[in-house]
């Protein structure tokens, strides 16, 4: 798996936050996905990138602002991930400024 050696104890990202109840209502309670628009191609292959995290506050949270997230990375069982992958357990969350750029492959 791609996660196994990986040794992150903790991890900073600038991300805008998904996690809409009106469009997904089984969404996990205190969850939602940091991450940003990435792209690996051309524009028509853009999508939102992130990993699913934790936090007292992600009802909070609104879905198109800014956030600093630092994380401690674990590797666990996730229904969304229809298996193993990488659970972020938010430390804090701060506001923070948009980004404009996308992330690129």
């Amino acid at each position: 798996m791609a996660f196994e050696n990986v040794d992150y104890t903790s991890l900073d990202i600038p991300a805008a936050p998904f996690s809409d109840p009106a469009r997904i209502p089984d969404f996990p309670k205190n969850n939602f996905v940091p991450g940003r628009m990435a792209m690996t191609c051309c524009e028509a292959d853009m999508t939102f990138l992130g990993f699913m995290c934790k936090a007292k506050n992600a009802r909070l949270l609104e879905t198109k602002d800014w956030f600093k997230v630092r994380a401690r990375v674990e590797y666990e069982y996730m229904p969304e991930y229809e298996g193993e992958g990488p659970m972020l357990y938010a430390d804090y969350v701060e506001k923070a400024e948009p980004i404009e750029e996308i992330v690129q492959f």
